[in-house]
């Protein structure tokens, strides 16, 4: 979670409750102090995950607007893009790594955890790629090939031109295909919960902090371990646990205050100990999961 995406709910959510001060008041008494739990989880079978989020089932109302997440997703890609071009592509000056660092922590983490074993991997898919934050490091592991997929148009883009440039294998994109249509191991635009893939395709499958925003994680999953063969690697990173707690207990605050009652303003998060539920119902064994607190602090509460 970036700077921006906070500053942004914190203003949606000054205009739905009033005055505007209380949001900030509240926000203010939690000192401006934001901590993130970052769960991960690996497994050296067939496969490994750690989520967060809520199952939705047929029939069932979804968390997250589906078509919102990707408009909001392809707007910071466009900031960044736009960023890089004002500094003439440099990374670490652009609003990408100022604004990104939670990102760069997660995704440099989970390169860690590679270390850790002594498989070689060839094939590699990264799941919700977002700005690049992951993409642009895959190089440095000896990968034959990168493949990478985002529900974002101009997340696929910005990813594949920053791997691009840091020298990843990155597979050509190949045209919009549906779920049931398997496009090799080309990367694609497609959502986490439907991959476009066969069976068995990738020694590695990846994802930097994108899986908690899936409407459908158990799927998302069961997707993962597909795609993956046998003896393969999952790893992951998500937001979960007590990620944003000060924030929500400031609209809890300011609801009750100004409204008598609570509503939602801050998305979903599951706990290490929901982990082994979500691990079952994706069939996943050999299983390890962990977290880390990450406090970041912020200039002003808005």
């Amino acid at each position: 979670l970036h700077t921006k995406g906070l500053s942004s709910c914190s203003r949606t959510a000054a205009g739905c409750v009033k005055p505007k001060h209380m949001i900030s008041d509240c926000m203010s008494r939690a000192r401006c102090c934001f901590r993130h739990e970052l769960l991960s989880a690996t497994e050296c079978g067939r496969m490994l995950t750690t989520a967060a989020g809520q199952s939705v089932g047929t029939g069932q109302r979804a968390v997250f607007d589906e078509e919102l997440q990707s408009t909001r997703r392809a707007g910071y890609a466009q900031r960044v893009a736009q960023s890089l071009k004002d500094c003439g592509d440099n990374w670490e000056q652009s609003e990408a790594a100022k604004f990104g660092v939670l990102y760069e922590h997660a995704a440099d983490n989970l390169l860690d955890r590679l270390l850790d074993t002594t498989k070689s991997f060839r094939n590699v898919l990264e799941v919700g790629c977002g700005a690049g934050h992951l993409s642009r490091k895959l190089g440095r592991q000896g990968f034959e090939s990168v493949t990478l997929c985002d529900p974002s148009d101009a997340c696929l883009n910005l990813s594949m031109q920053q791997a691009i440039a840091c020298n990843v294998p990155v597979m050509e994109r190949s045209s919009d295909v549906s779920s049931d249509m398997p496009s090799g191991n080309n990367s694609t635009l497609c959502r986490p919960d439907r991959l476009p893939y066969a069976e068995n395709t990738f020694d590695l499958v990846i994802s930097n902090l994108s899986l908690h925003w899936v409407n459908d994680l158990p799927l998302a999953l069961k997707e993962a371990k597909r795609v993956l063969k046998p003896d393969g690697l999952f790893l992951m990173s998500i937001l979960g646990g007590q990620t944003l707690s000060e924030l929500r207990q400031a609209f809890v605050a300011a609801d009750l205050e100004r409204r008598g009652g609570v509503a939602p303003h801050v998305s979903p998060m599951a706990g290490i100990g929901d982990l082994g539920n979500l691990l079952s119902l994706a069939g996943l064994s050999l299983t390890t999961a962990d977290s880390q607190s990450f406090p970041i602090m912020f200039p002003d509460p808005l």
